[in-house]
């Protein structure tokens, strides 16, 4: 998503173009060519991911006013949030929640979700557990779907610590 450019620097897309179109002309590895992208930031307020292409933004989701804190990468602020009621609630251990996705149909077929662990149903209810592997920074969790056996080994995993708004929390 775009923020809405409040003030400070600009990433400029016309000249990471340029960068990138000199980079392939120059032979160089296609590695180099990471000054095409400027990456991604979540607001802190809610968690909505955003181009990371201004100093200072308005997140879209929640309104809050989103300051990169340049050069502190990893140091983001936001002021308050101008649509609280847009605010995700942050995963934990043991909350109870539904799959209820906001499109109900993909492709044409019934959304099940995007799992390598299988297909869920609409409205089939889960508790979401903290993985093992989680580690400083990085929240993995995955969900224990009721009557949804997991397939080759894979779990129905989320990464984050925002509630994803395909699921609807219930306790």
């Amino acid at each position: 998503m775009r923020g809405t450019y409040v003030r400070g620097w600009k990433f400029s897309w016309e000249d990471a173009k340029k960068d990138f179109d000199a980079y392939m002309a120059s032979d160089k590895p296609i590695a180099a060519a990471h000054c095409a992208d400027p990456g991604i930031v979540a607001c802190p307020a809610c968690g909505e991911t955003h181009w990371r292409e201004f100093e200072v933004f308005l997140c879209l989701r929640c309104g809050a006013e989103v300051n990169l804190n340049f050069p502190n990468y990893g140091k983001e602020t936001a002021g308050p949030p101008a649509k609280p009621e847009m605010i995700r609630q942050k995963y934990y251990d043991g909350m109870k929640v539904k799959w209820n996705p906001k499109q109900k149909e993909k492709r044409g077929k019934t959304n099940q979700g995007d799992w390598k662990a299988g297909k869920v149903p609409i409205g089939t209810l889960g508790v979401v557990r903290r993985h093992p592997t989680t580690v400083y920074e990085t929240n993995f969790w995955h969900i224990i779907w009721e009557g949804v056996q997991p397939k080759g080994g894979w779990l129905f995993g989320e990464v984050g610590v925002w509630v994803d708004d395909n699921l609807e929390v219930v306790s």
